[in-house]
């Protein structure tokens, strides 16, 4: 009802008219107010859905964050871990090298040692083989300037050695 639809009076407007338009305004206002009730309230659920999801986000990406700062955390100690194990199986074969180094140089230095040994056997042999043969020959020498002396066509020089000896190795 508009301010126009009002029946006048001759004093005024007409009291019924009035409470009638006013009822009116009421429930015009009444609607729309509820109207806008409503719609603050759809937006209210709206917000309040937003905001949960929101916060199951942020919850969810602070569960992530979490879980991914333990897998680092556990993924450094493994590393961490394989880098101790590593230090130690090289340590282990380093000295595993060194050891078999240290064998092979003692096996090598105790042939060298052996072969030493077996030569200077060796040379006391042949050195006492060179005595006994001097002295054989010497003594062979002895016989044939004997045999030279009794028998004059024997020619006991074409059987002489040489007098120097040289010793082994020169």
């Amino acid at each position: 009802m508009e301010l126009d639809g009002l029946k006048k009076r001759v004093w005024g407007y007409s009291k019924d008219s009035v409470y009638r338009y006013i009822v009116s305004l009421e429930e015009d206002m009444s609607a729309k107010l509820e109207e806008k009730d409503r719609e603050a309230a759809r937006m209210e659920e709206r917000l309040c859905a937003k905001i949960a999801e929101l916060e199951k986000r942020l919850e969810e990406s602070q569960e992530e964050l979490r879980q991914l700062k333990e897998t680092e955390k556990a993924k450094e100690t493994e590393a961490l871990t394989k880098e101790e194990e590593l230090e130690k199986t090289l340590a282990e074969r380093e000295r595993d090298a060194i050891e078999a180094i240290r064998s092979y140089a003692d096996e090598q230095r105790e042939k060298a040692e052996n072969y030493a040994a077996n030569v200077g056997r060796l040379r006391q042999l042949f050195g006492r083989m060179l005595e006994d043969m001097d002295r054989r020959a010497a003594g062979l020498e002895a016989d044939l300037e004997e045999l030279g002396k009794d028998n004059p066509v024997f020619e006991p020089k074409l059987f002489r050695r040489k007098s120097e000896v040289r010793e082994i190795g020169e």
